[in-house]
């Protein structure tokens, strides 16, 4: 074997591993895109799914919820539970929450309840 043939065979041998590192750099990159909008997927449908309970609780259509524009009939069992202490404070507290306030309070809800389960 000549010596130019043995380098281009090392050269070969070099362009497949640095084929296969990119072609394993790209399927991370994919995989972690993928992940990403799955993620975000998620998050919507969270949000679209809070913001439904939010109208449903927002019984005059005012943008908020205060203890004298608060809807609780028509909801699940366990969402009124989630919801008690939030219920409570606005009306021991005269307070009033907007949509916004309802997503971000409902966010931390869930994120207790997921990690006390």
């Amino acid at each position: 074997m000549s010596f130019s043939h043995h380098k281009c065979e090392k050269t070969a041998n070099l362009e497949n591993s640095q084929n296969a590192d990119e072609k394993k750099i790209n399927f991370e990159i994919s995989e972690k895109k993928s992940k990403s909008n799955s993620k975000k997927i998620l998050e919507r449908k969270q949000t679209a799914n809070l913001m439904q309970i939010f109208q449903v609780m927002d019984e005059k259509n005012l943008g908020f919820l205060s203890s004298e524009n608060l809807n609780t009939k028509g909801l699940p069992e366990n969402i009124l539970t989630l919801y008690l202490s939030m219920i409570s404070e606005l009306h021991d507290f005269k307070e009033t929450i907007d949509c916004e306030e309802f997503i971000l309070i409902s966010e931390n809800i869930l994120r207790v309840k997921f990690f006390m389960t």
